[in-house]
Protein backbone atom coordinates (compact mmCIF):
# COMPACT_ATOMS: atom_id res chain seq x y z
CA UNK A 1 0.00 0.00 0.00
CA UNK A 2 1.20 3.52 -0.74
CA UNK A 3 -0.32 6.85 0.15
CA UNK A 4 -1.92 8.69 -2.74
CA UNK A 5 -0.29 12.09 -2.35
CA UNK A 6 2.04 14.57 -4.01
CA UNK A 7 4.93 16.85 -3.15
CA UNK A 8 4.00 19.97 -1.19
CA UNK A 9 5.17 22.90 -3.34
CA UNK A 10 4.81 26.41 -2.01
CA UNK A 11 6.53 29.76 -1.99
CA UNK A 12 4.60 30.77 1.10
CA UNK A 13 3.32 28.61 3.97
CA UNK A 14 0.77 29.30 6.69
CA UNK A 15 1.15 27.31 9.92
CA UNK A 16 -1.22 27.31 12.89
CA UNK A 17 0.06 26.84 16.43
CA UNK A 18 -2.10 25.75 19.36
CA UNK A 19 0.57 25.43 22.06
CA UNK A 20 3.97 26.68 23.12
CA UNK A 21 5.89 23.60 21.92
CA UNK A 22 4.24 23.91 18.50
CA UNK A 23 5.13 27.61 18.33
CA UNK A 24 8.79 26.87 19.12
CA UNK A 25 8.86 24.16 16.44
CA UNK A 26 7.19 26.24 13.73
CA UNK A 27 9.41 29.20 14.55
CA UNK A 28 12.58 27.15 13.99
CA UNK A 29 11.10 25.52 10.90
CA UNK A 30 10.13 28.92 9.47
CA UNK A 31 13.68 30.19 9.94
CA UNK A 32 15.08 27.21 8.04
CA UNK A 33 12.52 27.52 5.25
CA UNK A 34 13.29 31.23 5.04
CA UNK A 35 16.84 30.31 4.01
CA UNK A 36 15.26 28.58 1.00
CA UNK A 37 13.27 31.71 0.11
CA UNK A 38 9.98 30.31 1.40
CA UNK A 39 7.93 32.88 3.30
CA UNK A 40 6.31 31.51 6.45
CA UNK A 41 3.46 32.88 8.53
CA UNK A 42 2.30 31.51 11.89
CA UNK A 43 -1.25 32.03 13.14
CA UNK A 44 -1.00 31.62 16.89
CA UNK A 45 -3.77 30.40 19.19
CA UNK A 46 -1.42 30.55 22.19
CA UNK A 47 -0.80 34.15 23.23
CA UNK A 48 2.05 33.50 25.66
CA UNK A 49 4.32 32.06 22.98
CA UNK A 50 3.97 35.03 20.63
CA UNK A 51 7.24 36.32 22.12
CA UNK A 52 9.07 33.33 20.60
CA UNK A 53 7.95 34.37 17.13
CA UNK A 54 8.73 38.01 17.81
CA UNK A 55 12.28 37.22 18.94
CA UNK A 56 12.88 35.01 15.89
CA UNK A 57 11.46 37.61 13.51
CA UNK A 58 8.73 35.32 12.14
CA UNK A 59 5.63 36.87 10.59
CA UNK A 60 2.88 35.94 13.01
CA UNK A 61 -0.69 36.74 13.95
CA UNK A 62 -2.37 36.62 17.34
CA UNK A 63 -5.77 35.16 16.49
CA UNK A 64 -7.43 36.94 19.42
CA UNK A 65 -6.55 40.37 18.04
CA UNK A 66 -8.89 39.75 15.11
CA UNK A 67 -12.06 38.65 16.87
CA UNK A 68 -15.26 40.39 15.71
CA UNK A 69 -17.64 42.28 17.98
CA UNK A 70 -19.79 39.22 18.59
CA UNK A 71 -21.44 37.78 21.69
CA UNK A 72 -23.77 34.93 22.60
CA UNK A 73 -26.80 36.98 21.53
CA UNK A 74 -25.83 37.44 17.89
CA UNK A 75 -23.65 34.32 17.51
CA UNK A 76 -26.50 32.19 16.12
CA UNK A 77 -27.32 34.66 13.34
CA UNK A 78 -23.68 35.14 12.38
CA UNK A 79 -23.03 31.41 12.49
CA UNK A 80 -25.85 30.72 10.02
CA UNK A 81 -24.31 33.27 7.65
CA UNK A 82 -20.85 31.75 8.01
CA UNK A 83 -21.83 28.13 7.41
CA UNK A 84 -23.40 29.22 4.14
CA UNK A 85 -20.48 31.42 3.16
CA UNK A 86 -17.82 28.79 3.89
CA UNK A 87 -19.92 25.85 2.67
CA UNK A 88 -19.84 23.91 5.93
CA UNK A 89 -22.10 20.95 5.25
CA UNK A 90 -23.00 19.69 8.72
CA UNK A 91 -21.92 22.22 11.36
CA UNK A 92 -23.42 20.24 14.23
CA UNK A 93 -20.92 17.48 13.46
CA UNK A 94 -18.08 19.92 14.08
CA UNK A 95 -19.33 20.61 17.59
CA UNK A 96 -18.87 17.00 18.76
CA UNK A 97 -15.10 17.34 19.10
CA UNK A 98 -15.33 20.41 21.34
CA UNK A 99 -18.16 18.89 23.36
CA UNK A 100 -16.21 15.69 23.98
CA UNK A 101 -12.78 17.17 24.66
CA UNK A 102 -13.66 20.40 26.49
CA UNK A 103 -17.08 19.48 27.89
CA UNK A 104 -18.68 22.50 26.23
CA UNK A 105 -22.40 21.76 26.42
CA UNK A 106 -23.96 25.01 25.21
CA UNK A 107 -24.48 25.26 21.44
CA UNK A 108 -24.46 29.06 21.52
CA UNK A 109 -21.00 29.00 23.10
CA UNK A 110 -19.76 26.70 20.35
CA UNK A 111 -21.32 28.86 17.65
CA UNK A 112 -19.61 31.94 19.09
CA UNK A 113 -16.27 30.15 19.10
CA UNK A 114 -16.58 29.26 15.43
CA UNK A 115 -17.80 32.77 14.56
CA UNK A 116 -14.75 34.29 16.25
CA UNK A 117 -12.32 31.91 14.60
CA UNK A 118 -13.81 32.01 11.10
CA UNK A 119 -14.00 35.80 11.09
CA UNK A 120 -10.47 36.26 12.44
CA UNK A 121 -8.91 33.66 10.13
CA UNK A 122 -10.55 35.20 7.08
CA UNK A 123 -9.08 38.60 7.93
CA UNK A 124 -5.64 37.17 8.63
CA UNK A 125 -5.62 35.06 5.48
CA UNK A 126 -6.64 38.06 3.40
CA UNK A 127 -3.70 39.97 4.87
CA UNK A 128 -1.26 37.15 4.08
CA UNK A 129 -2.56 36.84 0.53
CA UNK A 130 -2.10 40.58 -0.04
CA UNK A 131 1.51 40.28 1.17
CA UNK A 132 2.22 37.37 -1.15
CA UNK A 133 0.79 38.43 -4.49
CA UNK A 134 1.32 35.88 -7.28
CA UNK A 135 2.82 33.33 -4.91
CA UNK A 136 1.68 29.80 -4.25
CA UNK A 137 0.36 29.80 -0.67
CA UNK A 138 -0.14 26.52 1.20
CA UNK A 139 -1.67 25.91 4.63
CA UNK A 140 -0.16 23.18 6.83
CA UNK A 141 -1.66 22.02 10.14
CA UNK A 142 -1.46 19.13 12.55
CA UNK A 143 -4.51 16.88 12.18
CA UNK A 144 -7.21 17.57 14.75
CA UNK A 145 -10.88 18.28 15.23
CA UNK A 146 -10.63 21.44 17.33
CA UNK A 147 -12.49 24.56 16.20
CA UNK A 148 -9.20 26.32 15.49
CA UNK A 149 -7.95 23.70 13.03
CA UNK A 150 -11.30 23.03 11.40
CA UNK A 151 -11.98 26.75 10.92
CA UNK A 152 -8.60 27.19 9.23
CA UNK A 153 -9.39 24.26 6.97
CA UNK A 154 -12.62 25.84 5.74
CA UNK A 155 -11.00 29.25 5.33
CA UNK A 156 -8.28 27.62 3.20
CA UNK A 157 -10.87 26.06 0.94
CA UNK A 158 -12.80 29.36 0.77
CA UNK A 159 -9.70 31.11 -0.59
CA UNK A 160 -8.83 28.08 -2.75
CA UNK A 161 -5.52 27.53 -0.97
CA UNK A 162 -4.14 24.01 -0.79
CA UNK A 163 -4.47 22.66 2.71
CA UNK A 164 -2.50 19.80 4.25
CA UNK A 165 -3.25 17.93 7.47
CA UNK A 166 -0.21 16.13 8.92
CA UNK A 167 -0.48 13.14 11.25
CA UNK A 168 1.72 10.24 12.41
CA UNK A 169 1.70 7.32 10.01
CA UNK A 170 1.81 3.61 10.73
CA UNK A 171 5.60 3.71 10.32
CA UNK A 172 7.84 5.36 12.90
CA UNK A 173 9.49 8.56 11.73
CA UNK A 174 6.99 8.99 8.87
CA UNK A 175 3.87 11.08 8.53
CA UNK A 176 0.70 11.09 6.48
CA UNK A 177 0.08 14.31 4.57
CA UNK A 178 -3.57 14.62 3.51
CA UNK A 179 -4.46 17.26 0.97
CA UNK A 180 -7.73 19.25 1.05
CA UNK A 181 -9.63 16.77 3.19
CA UNK A 182 -10.52 16.26 6.85
CA UNK A 183 -10.87 12.52 6.36
CA UNK A 184 -8.38 9.67 6.62
CA UNK A 185 -5.40 9.59 4.24
CA UNK A 186 -6.17 7.84 0.99
CA UNK A 187 -4.04 4.77 0.45
CA UNK A 188 -4.08 2.86 -2.81
CA UNK A 189 -3.27 -0.80 -3.39
CA UNK A 190 -0.46 -1.48 -5.79
CA UNK A 191 1.06 -4.69 -7.10
CA UNK A 192 4.61 -4.31 -5.86
CA UNK A 193 6.99 -6.96 -7.12
CA UNK A 194 10.12 -5.60 -5.46
CA UNK A 195 9.53 -4.84 -1.79
CA UNK A 196 12.45 -2.91 -0.31
CA UNK A 197 14.65 -4.64 2.23
CA UNK A 198 14.16 -1.59 4.48
CA UNK A 199 10.41 -2.28 4.69
CA UNK A 200 10.92 -6.00 5.31
CA UNK A 201 13.43 -5.28 8.08
CA UNK A 202 11.13 -2.68 9.64
CA UNK A 203 8.13 -5.03 9.79
CA UNK A 204 10.24 -7.89 11.12
CA UNK A 205 11.74 -5.67 13.83
CA UNK A 206 8.30 -4.33 14.79
CA UNK A 207 6.89 -7.84 15.21
CA UNK A 208 9.96 -9.05 17.08
CA UNK A 209 10.12 -6.11 19.49
CA UNK A 210 6.33 -5.70 19.64
CA UNK A 211 6.59 -1.96 19.05
CA UNK A 212 3.70 0.45 18.71
CA UNK A 213 4.03 3.86 17.10
CA UNK A 214 4.12 6.64 19.69
CA UNK A 215 5.10 10.19 18.80
CA UNK A 216 7.50 11.97 21.17
CA UNK A 217 4.92 14.58 22.15
CA UNK A 218 2.39 11.87 23.08
CA UNK A 219 4.64 9.62 25.20
CA UNK A 220 3.44 11.16 28.46
CA UNK A 221 -0.13 10.08 27.62
CA UNK A 222 0.96 6.44 27.87
CA UNK A 223 1.69 6.74 31.58
CA UNK A 224 -0.69 5.33 34.17
CA UNK A 225 -3.33 7.81 35.42
CA UNK A 226 -1.71 8.32 38.85
CA UNK A 227 1.65 9.12 37.22
CA UNK A 228 -0.07 11.73 35.07
CA UNK A 229 -1.44 13.39 38.21
CA UNK A 230 1.84 13.29 40.16
CA UNK A 231 4.11 13.95 37.18
CA UNK A 232 6.34 16.90 38.11
CA UNK A 233 6.18 18.29 34.57
CA UNK A 234 2.38 18.21 34.56
CA UNK A 235 2.21 19.88 37.97
CA UNK A 236 4.58 22.59 36.78
CA UNK A 237 2.53 23.09 33.62
CA UNK A 238 -0.65 23.32 35.70
CA UNK A 239 0.83 26.14 37.76
CA UNK A 240 2.20 27.97 34.71
CA UNK A 241 -1.01 27.66 32.68
CA UNK A 242 -3.11 28.81 35.65
CA UNK A 243 -0.82 31.80 36.17
CA UNK A 244 -0.89 32.73 32.48
CA UNK A 245 -4.67 32.45 32.29
CA UNK A 246 -5.78 34.03 35.56
CA UNK A 247 -2.95 36.49 36.31
CA UNK A 248 -1.52 37.44 32.93
CA UNK A 249 -4.94 37.05 31.23
CA UNK A 250 -3.38 35.23 28.30
CA UNK A 251 -5.69 33.32 25.98
CA UNK A 252 -5.15 29.99 24.24
CA UNK A 253 -7.06 27.17 22.59
CA UNK A 254 -6.42 24.75 25.47
CA UNK A 255 -7.61 27.06 28.22
CA UNK A 256 -10.00 24.60 29.88
CA UNK A 257 -7.58 23.89 32.72
CA UNK A 258 -10.02 22.68 35.37
CA UNK A 259 -11.64 20.30 32.90
CA UNK A 260 -8.26 18.68 32.15
CA UNK A 261 -7.48 18.29 35.86
CA UNK A 262 -10.87 16.66 36.47
CA UNK A 263 -10.26 14.35 33.51
CA UNK A 264 -6.97 13.04 34.94
CA UNK A 265 -8.47 12.54 38.40
CA UNK A 266 -11.50 10.79 36.92
CA UNK A 267 -9.24 8.49 34.87
CA UNK A 268 -7.39 7.45 38.02
CA UNK A 269 -10.64 6.76 39.89
CA UNK A 270 -12.08 4.87 36.91
CA UNK A 271 -9.02 2.64 36.72
CA UNK A 272 -9.29 1.88 40.43
CA UNK A 273 -12.98 1.06 40.09
CA UNK A 274 -12.33 -1.35 37.23
CA UNK A 275 -9.26 -2.87 38.88
CA UNK A 276 -10.81 -6.21 39.89
CA UNK A 277 -12.42 -6.69 36.47
CA UNK A 278 -9.23 -6.71 34.39
CA UNK A 279 -8.45 -10.16 32.96
CA UNK A 280 -5.68 -11.95 31.15
CA UNK A 281 -6.13 -13.43 27.67
CA UNK A 282 -8.74 -16.24 27.63
CA UNK A 283 -7.84 -19.81 26.75
CA UNK A 284 -10.84 -19.99 24.41
CA UNK A 285 -11.16 -18.54 20.93
CA UNK A 286 -11.65 -14.81 20.89
CA UNK A 287 -12.35 -11.73 18.77
CA UNK A 288 -10.58 -8.51 19.67
CA UNK A 289 -12.06 -5.00 19.81
CA UNK A 290 -9.58 -2.27 20.86
CA UNK A 291 -10.99 0.90 22.38
CA UNK A 292 -10.21 4.08 20.51
CA UNK A 293 -9.11 7.29 22.19
CA UNK A 294 -12.41 8.89 23.26
CA UNK A 295 -12.91 12.20 21.51
CA UNK A 296 -10.18 11.63 18.94
CA UNK A 297 -10.69 13.22 15.52
CA UNK A 298 -10.76 9.70 14.06
CA UNK A 299 -14.14 9.31 15.76
CA UNK A 300 -15.60 12.79 16.25
CA UNK A 301 -15.03 13.95 12.67
CA UNK A 302 -14.11 10.96 10.54
CA UNK A 303 -16.48 8.32 11.92
CA UNK A 304 -19.03 10.06 14.17
CA UNK A 305 -21.58 7.25 13.87
CA UNK A 306 -19.37 5.12 16.14
CA UNK A 307 -18.47 7.76 18.72
CA UNK A 308 -20.41 5.72 21.29
CA UNK A 309 -18.14 2.67 21.40
CA UNK A 310 -20.10 1.00 24.20
CA UNK A 311 -23.19 0.60 22.03
CA UNK A 312 -21.03 -1.07 19.42
CA UNK A 313 -19.63 -3.49 22.01
CA UNK A 314 -23.18 -4.38 23.07
CA UNK A 315 -24.01 -5.17 19.47
CA UNK A 316 -20.88 -7.26 18.92
CA UNK A 317 -21.52 -9.21 22.12
CA UNK A 318 -24.93 -10.18 20.75
CA UNK A 319 -23.80 -11.36 17.33
CA UNK A 320 -20.44 -13.11 17.74
CA UNK A 321 -20.43 -16.93 17.53
CA UNK A 322 -21.36 -18.76 20.74
CA UNK A 323 -17.95 -20.40 21.14
CA UNK A 324 -16.06 -17.08 21.03
CA UNK A 325 -15.17 -14.43 23.58
CA UNK A 326 -15.13 -10.74 22.74
CA UNK A 327 -12.07 -9.21 24.39
CA UNK A 328 -11.89 -5.45 24.76
CA UNK A 329 -8.99 -3.30 25.90
CA UNK A 330 -8.60 0.37 26.75
CA UNK A 331 -6.36 2.50 24.57
CA UNK A 332 -2.91 2.55 26.23
CA UNK A 333 -2.83 6.36 26.05
CA UNK A 334 -6.20 6.74 27.80
CA UNK A 335 -6.40 4.12 30.50
CA UNK A 336 -9.29 5.10 32.74
CA UNK A 337 -10.96 7.25 30.12
CA UNK A 338 -13.76 4.72 29.66
CA UNK A 339 -17.02 4.98 31.60
CA UNK A 340 -16.91 2.31 34.35
CA UNK A 341 -20.70 2.23 34.71
CA UNK A 342 -21.14 1.23 31.09
CA UNK A 343 -18.25 -1.23 31.09
CA UNK A 344 -19.55 -2.92 34.24
CA UNK A 345 -23.04 -3.10 32.79
CA UNK A 346 -21.67 -4.86 29.71
CA UNK A 347 -19.66 -7.31 31.82
CA UNK A 348 -22.67 -7.98 34.03
CA UNK A 349 -25.01 -8.78 31.14
CA UNK A 350 -22.62 -10.56 28.77
CA UNK A 351 -20.31 -13.25 30.10
CA UNK A 352 -18.80 -13.58 26.64
CA UNK A 353 -17.06 -10.18 27.02
CA UNK A 354 -13.72 -9.77 28.82
CA UNK A 355 -11.94 -6.53 29.73
CA UNK A 356 -8.23 -7.13 29.24
CA UNK A 357 -5.53 -5.89 31.57
CA UNK A 358 -4.04 -2.78 29.99
CA UNK A 359 -0.48 -4.09 30.47
CA UNK A 360 -0.97 -6.88 27.91
CA UNK A 361 1.00 -6.09 24.78
CA UNK A 362 -1.10 -5.55 21.66
CA UNK A 363 1.02 -7.97 19.63
CA UNK A 364 0.37 -10.76 22.15
CA UNK A 365 -3.36 -10.19 21.69
CA UNK A 366 -3.06 -10.16 17.90
CA UNK A 367 -1.00 -13.34 17.86
CA UNK A 368 -3.75 -15.50 19.36
CA UNK A 369 -6.94 -13.86 18.11
CA UNK A 370 -9.08 -15.11 15.22
CA UNK A 371 -10.42 -11.73 14.15
CA UNK A 372 -10.01 -8.04 14.92
CA UNK A 373 -13.01 -5.74 14.68
CA UNK A 374 -12.19 -2.05 14.75
CA UNK A 375 -13.63 1.32 13.84
CA UNK A 376 -10.45 2.83 12.41
CA UNK A 377 -7.69 2.12 14.94
CA UNK A 378 -4.06 1.77 13.82
CA UNK A 379 -4.27 -1.63 15.50
CA UNK A 380 -6.05 -2.70 12.34
CA UNK A 381 -2.92 -2.00 10.30
CA UNK A 382 -0.80 -3.82 12.88
CA UNK A 383 -3.09 -6.83 12.60
CA UNK A 384 -2.93 -6.79 8.80
CA UNK A 385 0.88 -6.65 8.93
CA UNK A 386 0.71 -9.79 11.07
CA UNK A 387 -1.47 -11.59 8.54
CA UNK A 388 -4.62 -11.42 10.66
CA UNK A 389 -8.20 -10.92 9.53
CA UNK A 390 -9.62 -7.45 10.14
CA UNK A 391 -13.06 -5.88 9.87
CA UNK A 392 -12.93 -2.10 9.85
CA UNK A 393 -16.17 -0.14 10.00
CA UNK A 394 -14.93 3.43 9.86
CA UNK A 395 -12.79 5.83 7.88
CA UNK A 396 -9.28 4.31 8.06
CA UNK A 397 -6.23 4.66 5.83
CA UNK A 398 -5.98 0.88 5.40
CA UNK A 399 -9.61 0.13 4.57
CA UNK A 400 -9.23 0.38 0.80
Amino acid sequence: MVQKTEVILARSIIFTSLAGNQTAFFSKLSKELGKKNIDCHVINFHETSNKILEEDGIDHYNIYDYFPNADLKNAATLFREYISKYKIGNPNLLFSHERTNFNITRSDELKLKYVNYLHALEKITESIISKNQNQNITVIQETGGFASLISMYYISRYFELDHWFLEPSFFKGRIFATKNSIYAPEVIQENISNVSQELIDYLDKTKRQKDIVITVKDKSHYQSPWKKILNSYNLKRLFIKSYEKHVLKKREEFSYIFHHVKTYVRMYLNKMRLGSHYQQLPNSKYIYFPFHVPGDVALTIRTPEFLDQYSLIYYLARIIPLDYKLVIKEHPARVGAVAPSRILEILKNYDNVALLDQTINTYDILENMDLLITINSKTGAEAISNGKRVITMGDAFYKR
